[in-house]
């Protein structure tokens, strides 16, 4: 029944699956020396509100945050070049930012994050791979950076608020059901 938890500095690396399904985890604090989180080390924490990601970190893997219902504020450091598929998949997140470093928006990253109001996607920022935004039933708008060139399949499928996107003149596929209600 862990509560807090407060990692050490002498920890680089935080394992796969390291505090999966830790349904009481409410705080965790990771250290500077931290560079590396490992696929859904967080996973089904729900009610995991506060996590601060160090500076350093490189990548968000697939699953880390999947699932966290109480997490509705996460800052990602710009050191972040990927973030993996389904990273915050059926988080609370209210907003996100997501830095210059990510060049794609992989495959579910914020997939039923039906709390989503606002994501601010940058121009590094290529491709929106398929269920990205899948459910985010209160996302109202979205901008699309001149970067874009291509929306994946089931994209905003489901995000029944959405009303305004204007798509960039770059952008050369929009893959099936990519805004189907």
């Amino acid at each position: 029944s862990l509560v807090k938890i407060s990692i050490p500095s002498s920890v680089t690396k935080i394992g796969m699956f390291s505090f999966r399904n830790c349904k009481s985890l409410i705080n965790i604090s990771i250290p500077p020396s931290a560079i590396s989180i490992g696929y859904n080390a967080f996973e089904n924490c729900i009610k995991l509100t506060k996590i601060r990601l160090p500076d350093n970190i490189v990548s968000i893997e697939n699953d880390t945050f999947a699932n966290c219902k109480s997490l509705t504020n996460i800052i990602i450091p710009s050191s972040v070049k990927s973030i993996g598929k389904y990273a915050f998949c059926g988080s609370n997140l209210t907003s996100i930012s997501i830095p210059f470093s990510v060049t794609l928006i992989d495959t579910g990253v914020f997939k039923y994050c039906f709390q989503l109001l606002y994501v601010s996607i940058p121009s590094s920022v290529t491709s929106i791979g398929y269920n990205s935004f899948e459910g985010c039933k209160k996302l109202k708008e979205i901008n699309l950076p001149d970067s874009i060139n291509s929306i994946g399949a089931d994209a905003f499928k489901k995000c029944q608020s959405l009303q305004k996107i204007v798509f960039p003149s770059s952008i050369t596929s929009i893959e099936r059901s990519a805004f189907e209600d």
